[in-house]
């Protein structure tokens, strides 16, 4: 885990009043869920650390449809600086390309606000997570943005993070101040339509599929998995699905073990559906079993993420990807991350488009991906979609994953 890094001074706080957070600092300390309390006397000892204004009543829980949500307002004022510290974290999976790449371009639009920014990752324990989000509450944070790991284990931390004012952006979970999703349903199914029509068009509708899901990561992705397997039986009665693989760890070394494994219970599996870092495991497994780009093999990845793109390109084995415009919202968390901070209304919702990625548009596809500190400024519309209006001194929260309402 990357140590969170020293903490600087803020603006625009009072210190040491009574009273000083619109969400209390519960019964006078940072208790934050499995670690020790930190007091305030200890906060205040810290050189330039400032606690947060006071503001008016504690966050109250918003709907979980995403149909009950009017689009994001930016004209509302902002209101006075929160007096958070300006450092925003990240807290994401260890050994996945997509999640470095999402850190990477939170630094980048955090560090162009002059804030500070810390970045941790973790394995598959929970309690280990739960640690290093507790680790960076109590060197001061303004914000982080956390990826599901288990809902339900995560839950009552995260939940004391927003009671303190913490900004926290939560991909498709809850509880968050805001929340990233996507029609996961209609994620999977693009990716499996797209296969469906490979297997008409290069293998007379004959394919043995084998479909990863995310289920054991959060039972949310579900929908995407089923999505998949749904799109790619419109190729016909021909279409077998002969393995569907739960994965844990979401990277290429499990994602080639379990290829392994399959291809030893069913050697012609030829066409293979997963996540970008899965697939690229997938790929490694398939040319160690001698496996080359000129077979009849499809294999299909979903993220967008750098690696993917680049296998894409190089018009091997991986014939498309199915992606978010990942460089643009991952630059526009970092940069609400900012905004929240300094007291303006931010989305509650985030809400992502997906495109088809194949080596005809790949460079195309990778144009903003790869500029998006340009990109952002006209992003909003094009690549993803807010909705809703939160902020420090209005708070409002998410208790539980957003639905689309189409599946």
């Amino acid at each position: 885990m990357t140590e969170p890094e020293q903490l600087e001074g803020t603006e625009g706080g009072r210190q040491g009043e009574a009273g000083i957070t619109r969400r209390t600092f519960l019964q006078g300390g940072l208790a934050v869920a499995g670690s020790m309390a930190v007091a305030p006397s200890f906060l205040r000892s810290r050189p330039g650390f400032r606690l947060p204004l006071a503001a008016p009543g504690k966050a109250q829980p918003t709907p979980t449809t995403l149909s009950s949500y009017k689009p994001f307002n930016p004209h509302i004022p902002a209101g006075p600086p929160t007096g958070l510290p300006k450092r925003v974290a990240t807290n994401f999976p260890s050994g996945s390309a997509y999640f470095q790449q999402f850190a990477d371009n939170v630094r980048l639009a955090v560090q162009s606000r002059g804030y500070h920014f810390t970045a941790t990752t973790y394995g598959s324990d929970v309690a280990q997570n739960v640690n290093a989000i507790n680790e960076l509450v109590n060197s001061g944070i303004g914000a982080v943005i956390l990826q599901v790991q288990d809902e339900q284990g995560q839950a009552p931390t995260v939940q004391k993070l927003i009671d303190q004012g913490i900004y926290v952006i939560y991909s498709v979970a809850g509880p968050c101040d805001t929340q990233v999703i996507a029609d996961q349903y209609q994620c999977g199914y693009v990716q499996g339509v797209n296969a469906a029509k490979w297997i008409t068009q290069h293998m007379g509708g004959q394919a043995q599929v084998c479909v990863f899901n995310a289920s054991q990561i959060s039972p949310f992705f579900i929908p995407r998995a089923q999505g998949r397997i749904d799109g790619v039986k419109k190729a016909g009665k021909g279409v077998q699905i002969v393995a569907n693989e739960p994965i844990k760890l979401l990277t290429p070394e499990e994602g080639q073990q379990l290829a392994a494994s399959v291809l030893q219970a069913h050697p012609g599996v030829n066409c293979w559906l997963g996540d970008d870092d899965t697939v690229i495991g997938v790929v490694a497994a398939l040319e160690q079993a001698g496996k080359k780009a000129t077979d009849n093999i499809f294999v299909s990845g979903f993220n967008g993420q750098a690696n993917a793109l680049a296998a894409v390109k190089a018009r091997g084995l991986f014939r498309e990807d199915v992606g978010f415009p990942n460089g643009v919202y991952e630059y526009a968390c970092g940069a609400l991350c900012c905004d929240w901070i300094e007291g303006k209304s931010v989305p509650e919702i985030i809400d992502l488009g997906i495109f088809v990625v194949t080596p005809q548009n790949v460079n195309a596809y990778t144009r903003d991906n790869n500029s998006p500190a340009t990109a952002y400024k006209t992003a909003i519309g094009k690549y993803v979609t807010y909705y809703g209006n939160t902020s420090f001194q209005h708070p409002k929260y998410i208790p539980h994953a957003v639905t689309t309402g189409a599946h």
